[in-house]
């Protein structure tokens, strides 16, 4: 054989070792936690393959995320990829659209929607006023007072950031239809933020330029909406003014700054709000919240309250937007409140606590890109 036939071949085997190698290398070792928190989201699990035709169908799909989930050197490879693509002007990932004057913003479809489609606005609206619907005739039926809060998602307070021909949700969104449909209900009280917020930003920011989160500021205006709602019913229920908290700004690194994994994440000034003299204390009693419910994770179920009787007591069902300032600032007002993390809510905590009031917020986006949740418990047949 040619000296040069038998070089071809080593180099081709030389090459073949290297991707097994590396390949069996990166399937040996756990994935990286850290990197997939950037992300937002937890890792794959392995692939669960039985002998039909749909199990066999996804389970090339399974083992590519599940293996790119665990590939050697993950975050350096993106962190490389990231900075060659937005020194070009584009967007690293397709999670995040780049906006103007430094604004980021979640590029719903691609994040929310299965298939990257967009699902018809009217069905959706149609199919979580179902489910607020049941929830809200079943609470009655225990003599519980219902608000359902949807956070806005920034782009549709701060379209003007966005860069032209941007892909959003199409309009009317479900969010803004749901509100059409559930206004007639007596059982549900529909709290639409965006007047609120869309004035307030005449005056300062109330979302970060970072982050898919409304800021404190944003955080404070949803306070004030809900403890105006209560009024009627609980007189002594008033919202803490602005000057009630002690303002600081600090550097902040937004979660759609981690989703574009530069080598270096640029920090924005934010400001943080902490009230002056808190009175409402975490309270020692467990939330039987299902597991499967519990969203997001790195938020625990938790009781504050001020133990006075003659406030309300409630149950606040909540994702991460509650994070900035409502937790734990919303249980000054309350006898004691339960924070519980959960997009759907869970009737076992509402049996156990036995509230006068339950409020539900969640971003908008779920209600335009997923389809709504329905829970047996809070079906009325099993009502007592």
């Amino acid at each position: 054989m040619a000296p040069r036939r038998i070089a071809d071949f080593a180099m081709i085997a030389l090459f073949l070792a290297g991707i097994v190698g590396f390949g069996a290398m990166s399937m040996a070792r756990p994935a990286d936690a850290d990197s997939l928190a950037r992300e937002n989201r937890t890792p794959a699990r392995p692939p669960n393959v039985s002998l039909n035709y749909r199990s066999i169908k996804k389970a090339p799909g399974q083992i590519e995320d599940f293996f790119n989930d665990r590939i050697a050197f993950r975050e350096s490879l993106l962190r490389w990829h990231a900075a060659a693509r937005f020194s070009l002007g584009a967007s690293p990932t397709e999670k995040v659209l780049i906006g103007r004057d430094g604004w980021l913003f979640l590029n719903e479809p691609k994040t929310e929607s299965s298939t990257g489609r967009a699902p018809s606005q009217s069905a959706l609206a149609h199919a979580w006023a179902d489910s607020f619907h049941q929830r809200g005739a079943w609470l009655a039926q225990r003599g519980i007072r219902y608000i359902v809060i949807p956070a806005p998602d920034k782009h549709s307070i701060y379209p003007e950031f966005l860069r032209d021909g941007a892909s959003v949700t199409p309009l009317p969104t479900a969010g803004e239809l749901l509100g059409q449909r559930i206004e007639a209900d007596q059982n549900i009280e529909f709290l639409d933020l965006r007047p609120l917020l869309r004035q307030a930003k005449q005056e300062r920011l109330i979302y970060y330029r970072t982050d898919t989160h409304w800021n404190e500021d944003g955080g404070y205006i949803a306070y004030r909406a809900i403890l105006e709602r209560l009024l009627k019913r609980w007189p002594t229920v008033v919202p803490l003014s602005r000057e009630a908290f002690e303002e600081t700004i600090a550097p902040y690194t937004g979660d759609l700054t981690r989703m574009l994994r530069l080598p270096t994440d640029v920090p924005e000034n934010a400001t943080f709000l902490r009230l002056r003299h808190p009175f409402a204390k975490r309270i020692e009693r467990e939330v039987p919240l299902d597991p499967e419910l519990h969203s997001p994770k790195h938020i625990p179920p938790q009781v504050w309250g001020t133990g006075d009787s003659s406030l309300p007591r409630a149950v606040f069902f909540h994702d991460s937007f509650a994070e900035r300032l409502l937790l734990p600032v919303l249980a000054e007002h309350f006898e004691w409140l339960v924070y519980c993390p959960s997009e759907s809510g869970d009737p076992k905590v509402i049996e156990q606590f036995k509230p006068d009031l339950v409020i539900h917020e969640m971003v908008e986006r779920k209600i335009n890109w997923q389809r709504a949740l329905n829970l047996p418990g809070f079906a009325l047949s099993n009502s007592k």
